[in-house]
C-alpha cells in the first residue's frame, strides 16, 4: 500500500454484493481505500467485466489457489452478489480515460501489485 501512497494514487474497490456485505469484507480486508458495491452489475457491464463460465470459475488454478487459501486460514464465507463476474482491474486517468487494463481470465487471475504499480511507472501517471 505504501508504494501506491508515495505515488499519490487514488484507489477505489468495487464489489458485486452491496451493503453490508461489501462494507464487511471491505472491512475485514482493510483496504485503506473505498470499496463500492455494484449489486445490480451496472458497472461491471459498462466495464464489460463478464461472468465466467463454469471452466472460468471451476479449474486447476481456481480450485489450487482457493485450496492454498484455506490452508492459510481463509473460509469462503455465504456468496453474496453475482459470484460469477471474473476479476478486473482498470487505470483511469484524471480525464476518465482508461489507460490500462487487467482483465482475469479465471476467478483466481487478479493483477498484483506489481503489475498495477508497472503500469503507473510506464504511464507516468503517478
Amino acid at each position: 500500500m505504501e508504494d501506491f501512497n508515495t505515488r499519490v494514487v487514488p484507489l477505489a474497490a468495487v464489489s458485486p454484493a452491496g451493503g453490508e456485505p461489501t462494507g464487511a469484507a471491505c472491512g475485514m480486508l482493510n483496504l485503506g481505500y473505498p470499496c463500492y458495491g455494484d449489486p445490480t452489475g451496472e458497472a461491471y457491464e459498462a466495464f464489460g467485466i463478464k461472468q465466467g463460465t463454469f471452466g472460468n470459475l471451476y479449474n486447476w488454478h481456481t480450485l489450487s489457489k482457493g485450496f492454498l487459501a484455506f490452508l492459510r486460514g481463509v473460509r469462503q464465507g455465504s456468496a453474496v452478489g453475482d459470484n460469477r463476474r471474473l476479476p478486473a482491474t482498470f487505470i483511469i486517468d484524471r480525464e476518465g480515460t482508461i489507460r490500462w487494463t487487467w482483465r482475469g481470465k479465471d476467478a483466481a487471475d487478479n493483477a498484483s501489485a506489481g503489475d498495477l504499480l508497472s503500469a503507473l511507472d510506464k504511464l507516468n501517471l503517478s
